[in-house]
């Protein structure tokens, strides 16, 4: 449906757009409402995915207007497409080449929320385009976000997420991505990848010796 509408857009449709999409939607809203917002940020995807330059306009709306606020705060959505409109918007927003919204979706930690978001529902049944679009998500960030590099490495349950995902997912294209992104941390985080690695090896080995 956005589709049909994005030749004659204008930068006022835009924060129009934005502006009527609600904030901080409830778990337990009503089915109507987390369409609306999922309808919304489909809609947000599609205007930054207009890179010709004729559209610098709509892409300036949509950095003026925060649109990148409006998805971070779905990308932990229980509702499996809600939260993978907001991942698709995020990917849509940082892929687009007449704005810079990768800085502020940086400054906003995008990218650690996004990775955290995979742990969370990696096991999660209906969220697997989700979780595939998170990971693109955190993919083309996080060659530019050296904070988000350090924490992830740091973590014990992301690190352990990306393994997961590289070794045993069903889905090829989440295995790559997740490689890619492990290889990020390796080559930016090697020592820290490494400590991780061994602390969690540690708890394990500490685990199984406790229920033995």
């Amino acid at each position: 449906m956005c589709e049909v509408f994005t030749a004659g857009a204008t930068a006022e449709n835009i924060s129009t757009l934005v502006e009527r999409i609600p904030r901080n939607l409830n778990t337990d809203a009503p089915q109507d409402a987390a369409k609306a917002v999922t309808n919304g940020l489909a809609c947000v995807a599609a205007f930054a995915r207009l890179e010709q330059d004729f559209y610098k306009q709509i892409a300036r709306a949509l950095l003026d207007n925060d649109a990148v606020s409006v998805a971070l705060q779905y990308v932990n959505a229980p509702v499996p497409t809600l939260r993978a409109a907001a991942c698709d918007a995020i990917c849509a927003l940082s892929s687009n080449a007449l704005a810079d919204f990768r800085t502020p979706a940086v400054a906003q930690g995008m990218t650690t929320s996004m990775m955290s978001s995979v742990t969370t529902y990696l096991a999660a049944a209906g969220h697997m385009h989700a979780n595939l679009l998170c990971l693109l998500g955190v993919g083309m960030l996080i060659v530019v976000d050296e904070a988000a590099q350090e924490c992830i490495a740091s973590s014990s349950l992301d690190v352990g997420t990306l393994l997961g995902c590289m070794r045993r997912h069903d889905d090829s294209d989440i295995q790559i991505l997740a490689s890619d992104i492990f290889a990020v941390l390796v080559k930016n985080q090697k020592d820290k990848v490494a400590q991780t690695m061994r602390y969690a090896q540690k708890n394990m080995d500490a685990n199984l010796k406790y229920t033995k």
